[in-house]
């Protein structure tokens, strides 16, 4: 009996010992791919999360990049171009009223002058006479000008020459005086301007135009040509041109701030990489064979330089030399290049692969943890249940409850962990391989928590300096008046404006206030440049002007004392053209100066469009200090309206690159007889609108419009 007794009782032992053990380690199985379905849908919600996060950020950051440095590489073209063109409108102005200027004397390059810096010298075509009356006296009037070329060296360090030469064989350049000017015996050699690619583009397409790249002879460096016609009477009488060196293109993408992996290069409107960070792959600098890389057999590329070229902003994944990249493009209008910021996708993806990496090696080790358990509890039972046998009769319940117990919680707490909650909890002190287990799971979680929270951060800290720039642009907004009523309440005024700026801050400003009952000043002014530089800029010169208007200033004065103000210490070679006129509201007079701004329309009651120019046109405000601004003046009747814009009104561009212009705005005006300000402003604006379209708005875009009633 005893015996049948220990023997069921050592079966019972054995028994309870093999359930147990079934118990323990279906509970630790079940454990394991909980965690594991739970960690790896974990892992791959932080992945997803991170690789989204890092490809919008990167992609945000190289669009910025690429819109920045385009811009940027953009202005010393932009600047240029305005430059030769006040040059080109000056010359225009000489030809058509020559009487209004007086003769000016310019030598020949002589040996002489060699190595003094920059002059100013005359040149003449082969078999042109040069004491020929009437280009002696043409020589004399264009003269005029060679001090306005040679000034452009002060804006434009980087310029190689500038000069007017006209159809009749004579060219003033101003550059330093080099040996290649004269022949053996020392005599001035002819040039023959009217054959050069400038002088011919300029003159077919008959406005503004840009050479192709070219490598100089002497430095071998690179650069462009910019040139412009003079016209008389719709004649092509001579063209201005400029020749410019691009190091501070080159440099500019050099120094483009894209990582270490990151490169940038421009691509001109031939489809050809005038410059680039590259050294090898299609993306390298031309050698000069001006090979157009839409060619290749990559036709995703060329669908995007064909894109880039047509003025579009954007950001692309495709393959370029045998890995994805991340490819942003940017438009650079006044050359019709484009500027593109790249960054290989291994690079982009690399911190999502290393959280996948670390992910998984916790995970390994993880695992690793769980086996050892398994193994030292299987070794255990192995090893002490002969000896434990007869108190496992005992305790064998209570032991496989205190043992599985914690297992069952660790379970239920993983099983837990679903999607976004991470929320591990572990309230247990097991002080064994579970509690390691549990301590190193709940330490992946808060990981995984930091690192979710940190992009969080990223997000927020975006949103913040959008919400600044917001605050920038409402501050902006409240320093142009905006109290029309207040102006209206006299029954002679009804005066309405509008500023919409090209980014969250702009440059255009426009003001009006009375000078006293019967007398209204008018503003219109558009600052070079765009954003928060320009923005500050328009601060300055319209509190200066409103300062010198209310003193008692004339409109005259008031320019020339703002010129000089703003042209102190002005590094950043920003400047400013402005239209400011004092309204009589009993006379309708009207007293005005002009400093480069676009002309002033007339409205009248029966539908004529009238522009006002202006007797002599001067350079904007801050170009140089000691120039003197003109008075003008011109008579409003009873319920004419003046309308007041800034260039960006006729040079809004739609998506297919034409301009709305000056014949469809005048046209547009001619429709809005007998409306008010108020609705004249918002047609012209909803025209405008319809047709850029899509096209984005690529600068500040602002109107006045003042009905008088006298």
């Amino acid at each position: 009996m005893r015996k049948a007794i220990f023997k069921v009782m050592v079966i019972i032992v054995l028994i309870t010992l093999v359930l147990t053990g079934g118990i323990m380690a279906w509970q630790i199985y079940n454990l394991k791919g909980n965690i594991d379905r739970s960690s790896k849908a974990a892992n791959e919600e932080a992945v997803r999360i991170s690789a989204d996060a890092i490809s919008e950020q990167i992609s945000a950051r190289l669009s910025e990049n690429a819109r920045g440095n385009a811009e940027g590489a953009d202005v010393v073209f932009a600047d240029l171009s305005k430059a030769i063109t006040l040059i080109a409108e000056g010359a225009e102005d000489m030809y058509r009223d020559p009487k209004r200027y007086g003769r000016a004397k310019v030598a020949e390059p002589k040996r002489s002058m060699m190595g003094k810096g920059i002059v100013a010298q005359v040149v003449y075509s082969p078999g042109v006479d040069k004491n020929d009356p009437e280009i002696a006296k043409e020589q004399a009037l264009i003269g005029n000008l060679q001090g306005v070329i040679t000034a452009l060296y002060d804006r434009f360090p980087q310029l190689a020459s500038a000069y007017i030469a006209t159809e009749s064989g004579i060219m003033i350049m101003s550059e330093e005086v080099s040996e290649s000017r004269f022949d053996t015996d020392g005599s001035v050699l002819p040039f023959e301007a009217r054959e050069r690619g400038w002088y011919i583009g300029a003159k077919e397409s008959g406005k503004l135009y840009f050479t192709g790249v070219f490598k100089d002879a002497d430095s071998d460096n690179t650069g462009i040509v910019a040139a412009i016609p003079v016209k008389k009477d719709g004649e092509v009488v001579a063209v201005v041109g400029a020749g410019m060196f691009l190091d501070a293109v080159s440099e500019l993408v050099k120094n483009a701030d894209i990582g270490k992996d990151g490169t940038s290069c421009i691509i001109n409107d031939q489809g050809s990489v005038i410059f680039s960070t590259r050294d090898s792959g299609i993306l390298k600098t031309d050698d000069g064979t001006a090979v157009d890389i839409r060619e290749g057999d990559i036709g995703e590329l060329k669908d995007v330089i064909d894109a880039a070229l047509s003025g579009s902003a954007d950001v692309a994944v495709l393959p370029l030399d045998g890995e994805n990249s991340y490819v942003a493009y940017s438009p650079m209008n006044t050359v019709g290049w484009s500027f593109f910021s790249i960054m290989p996708e291994e690079t982009v993806q690399e911190p999502t692969m290393l959280l996948k990496q670390t992910l998984g090696e916790s995970n390994e080790a993880r695992s690793k943890a769980m086996d050892a358990s398994m193994a030292t509890m299987g070794i255990i039972l192995l090893v002490f249940g002969v000896v434990i046998v007869l108190v496992v009769l005992i305790l064998s319940n209570v032991f496989a409850g205190t043992l599985v117990k914690p297992i069952v919680a660790l379970t239920h707490s993983v099983a837990g962990l679903e999607g976004d909650d991470l929320e591990f909890e572990w309230n247990m002190e097991t002080h064994d391989e579970i509690q390691t287990l549990a301590n190193s799971f709940g330490s992946m979680t808060e990981r995984m928590k930091n690192y979710i929270k940190n992009i969080q951060e990223i997000t927020a800290e975006k949103e913040r300096i959008g919400a600044e720039l917001n605050v920038a642009t409402k501050i902006q907004a409240d320093m142009l008046p905006r109290n029309f009523s207040d102006i209206s309440v006299k029954k002679e005024v009804d005066l309405y404006a509008v500023m919409d700026p090209a980014k969250e801050v702009g440059g255009d400003f426009y003001d009006f206030f009375l000078i006293d009952d019967d007398h209204l000043a008018l503003v219109m002014s558009d600052v070079s440049g765009k954003g928060v530089p320009a923005a500050l800029f328009m601060v300055i010169a319209k509190t200066l002007l409103k300062n010198h208007l209310q003193s008692g200033a004339t409109v005259a004065e008031a320019l020339t004392a703002t010129n000089d103000q703003l042209s102190e210490n002005n590094e950043e070679m920003l400047f400013v053209t402005s239209w400011i006129g004092i309204v009589d509201l009993k006379t309708g007079e009207v007293k005005f100066a002009d400093a480069g701004h676009e002309t002033t329309l007339i409205l009248h009651p029966d539908g004529n469009v009238e522009e006002i120019v202006p007797k002599k046109k001067k350079m904007p405000l801050a170009c140089m200090e000691g120039i003197p601004y003109l008075e003008d003046n011109f008579t409003v009747k009873d319920g004419d309206i003046i309308f007041l814009y800034t260039d960006g009104v006729p040079e809004a561009t739609s998506a297919s690159e034409e301009l709305y212009g000056m014949e469809r705005l005048e046209a547009k005006l001619a429709k809005c007889v007998g409306m008010s300000p108020e609705e004249l402003l918002k047609a012209v604006r909803k025209d405008v609108d319809e047709f850029v379209g899509t096209a984005p708005q690529f600068d500040d875009l602002t109107m006045l419009g003042c009905k008088i009633t006298l």
